[in-house]
Order: structure tokens, then C-alpha cells, then sequence
């Protein structure tokens, strides 16, 4: 894929979706909402619980039922445009992204940094 993933899949039912993420290997999931005549609600709970990203991509208009299971979900309207889909998985994945491992030093850092930077100031009057 232009954008940088490997794109795996796809997946034609549910229970090879199921299946392919109960192996654990994913970063985030772009889903449809229906797969044939069948709900990507199994899924998309699995990718929930396990607290894994995913991005609903329908045709459908009337998405208010996932919207109000899964509210941290994005969704976009077929059709759309690669750019479109790329920047909505980039929005769900930079909401789940945890914080640097070093944040609490680099955050303590900034603060001594401000304390001198005020203290030089305060000193050069």
C-alpha cells in the first residue's frame, strides 16, 4: 500500500475475520459493515474488547447503531477516496496510541527547562 501498511486480507465472511483476529497480529482493521448478508458485529466487538483500532467503511447511510455501540469508531462513506480511508485509520490510530515510555522525563525536562528559562530572565532584570 502507498501509505506504508501491509494490507492482509481481505476477508470474505465473518468467521474467517474472527479467525484472522483472534490471532492478535493487527495494527487496525478497515471494516464494512456487512460481509454478504452478514453483520461485521462479531468483529468489531472482538476488536473492541482486545482494545484494537478499527475503522467502519460502508455503504450504508444509517450507521447509528454501530456508532452508538462503538462511539470511538470512525466511519467513512463509500465511496471514498484512498486519502480518505488512510487519514481516517491514522485518526484512530493516533487516538489509541499510548504516550512515550519517557513522557514523565521528557515532561520534567520541560519544566526544569521553563524554571531556568524564567529564573535567567528574572535574573537579567
Amino acid at each position: 500500500m502507498a501509505a506504508g501498511a501491509e494490507v492482509v486480507g481481505p476477508y470474505r465472511t465473518v468467521k474467517d475475520a474472527v479467525a484472522f483476529v483472534s490471532e492478535g497480529k493487527i495494527s487496525v482493521v478497515l471494516l464494512d459493515i456487512r460481509l454478504a448478508s452478514e453483520s461485521i458485529a462479531p468483529v468489531a466487538t472482538q476488536l473492541a474488547d482486545r482494545g484494537g483500532p478499527f475503522v467502519f467503511y460502508t455503504g450504508y447511510l444509517d450507521t447509528d447503531e454501530f456508532q452508538a455501540k462503538w462511539p470511538q469508531c470512525k466511519v467513512v462513506h463509500k465511496p471514498a477516496s484512498s486519502q480518505m480511508q488512510v487519514g481516517a485509520i491514522a485518526e484512530v490510530l493516533d487516538r489509541t496510541r499510548p504516550p512515550p515510555r519517557n513522557i514523565r522525563r521528557l515532561l520534567t525536562l520541560l519544566i526544569v527547562s521553563l524554571v531556568v528559562i524564567v529564573a535567567l530572565v528574572l535574573y537579567t532584570r
